[in-house]
């Protein structure tokens, strides 16, 4: 992952970004290229990690040919090549392979219209220099984090709220840390466990201009009922949007649990032909998925490698997992997810594909599938309802 700091109208803050970036703090993000640009209204330092173009030519920050424009984004523009063509047939011209350049000249083109047509992960910070404008944009799902803190004078925004105490003193948000302990809420709003670091929600655009930040949506998501559900369909556009997540110029790894979100990638992958390894754990004390992901890999003859995890997660683990996390979690699989990923890096890879959130949307989760039942009521689809209870065991009176 790549990562970022912008400032804008306060210099006192340059000398600092400049000896951030000597000192390679927090150089987790990337590491692959560090960069800092002070010019007289902002300064900003970017930490890149070599996914797509391997080659320099694709660091950032970036600027527009006219140097109007300066940009810094973190994530993966994954439909970039479609975009690419469709800005060549307007008669724009690239010097590089990556998806950095594609992205700006996609704003030059279609102005803040263009997040609508972006298939990606992605924060994104676009200066104006000619009218002292900054425009903030983060991904319709909120996959990639971007904070900000309104100084006196600008703004700081950044990848990461670690960023932000290097150069502020950061107090707690007490209002923060109730909900957390009575509710268990985390990221339901903009506010983080530091008072006055807010996050930029999901599908967010934040302007900052005159010293004064306005922050508006610019997508929303539709649901639609429909009853005649078609399979094939369904695969097809899976596998489809699997494909495009597949644009990569280093090799590619996958976690593989007993769930349907991580087993559906791994087995579009192997359909797509596409080459890469998957990777398991299977820590004490939790459900032993071994059973579904040994069947699993029988039937598809997957490279896989079970890697062992920590028996016990000590205190100098949990807070290094918490120092990378920046704010308080809910579940030990964080640590384990986290111990899984590091190994994963030792052994090469740069990019790893993982399931979140298919068992909950598939109801491959008991927890979830009382929705599920539900809806089926709503839809009055009694014959599948008393199907799908006696599949679960679930009698009538227990519903």
């Amino acid at each position: 992952m790549c990562g970022f700091i912008f400032i804008i109208n306060e210099k006192k803050y340059n000398n600092k970004l400049i000896s951030i970036s000597k000192s390679k703090k927090n150089n987790h993000r990337g590491p692959d290229n560090i960069k800092v640009l002070v010019e007289k209204n902002f300064s900003t330092l970017f930490r890149r990690l070599k996914i797509i173009d391997l080659s320099n030519k694709s660091n950032q920050p970036i600027k527009s040919e006219d140097k109007r424009y300066t940009m810094v984004f973190n994530g993966e523009i994954y439909n970039y090549l479609q975009l690419k063509k469709e800005l060549q047939k307007k008669n724009y011209k690239f010097n590089y392979f990556g998806d950095a350049e594609v992205l700006l000249k996609s704003y030059l083109c279609w102005g803040d219209n263009f997040v609508n047509k972006l298939n990606g992960m992605f924060a994104i910070c676009i200066w104006d220099n000619n009218k002292k404008k900054l425009k903030v944009f983060r991904d319709k799902f909120g996959q990639k984090p971007i904070y900000y803190y309104k100084t006196q004078k600008g703004i700081i925004i950044s990848s990461e709220i670690k960023d932000f105490k290097n150069f502020l003193n950061l107090k707690e948000n007490i209002r923060a840390s109730r909900r957390y302990i009575f509710k268990s809420f985390l990221d339901n709003n903009n506010e983080t466990f530091f008072k006055n670091i807010y996050r930029l929600k999901p599908s967010s655009k934040l302007i900052f201009e005159n010293n004064k930040i306005k922050v508006t949506k610019y997508w929303n998501l539709k649901f639609i009922e429909k009853n005649n559900f078609n399979k094939k369909v369904f695969l097809k556009k899976f596998l489809d949007n699997l494909r495009i997540h597949m644009n990569s110029d280093v090799k590619i790894a996958a976690e593989l649990s007993g769930g349907l979100d991580s087993s559906s990638l791994v087995a579009g992958m192997k359909k797509l032909k596409i080459n890469f390894k998957s990777f398991s754990i299977n820590p004490k004390n939790t459900p032993d998925e071994k059973i579904f992901i040994n069947d699993f890999l029988k039937k598809l003859k997957i490279n896989h490698e079970y890697i062992k995890t920590k028996k016990k997660i000590l205190n100098k683990d949990f807070q290094e997992v918490l120092n990378y996390q920046d704010e308080p979690f809910q579940s030990v699989s964080d640590c384990h997810q986290f111990f899984l990923k590091k190994e994963i890096r030792k052994r090469g890879f740069k990019v790893l594909l993982t399931g979140d959130g298919g068992d909950e949307v598939l109801g491959g989760y008991n927890r979830m599938m009382i929705m599920y039942l539900i809806n089926l009521i709503n839809l009055k689809k009694k014959k599948l309802f008393k199907k799908i209870l006696k599949i679960n065991k679930i009698s009538n009176e227990k519903f």
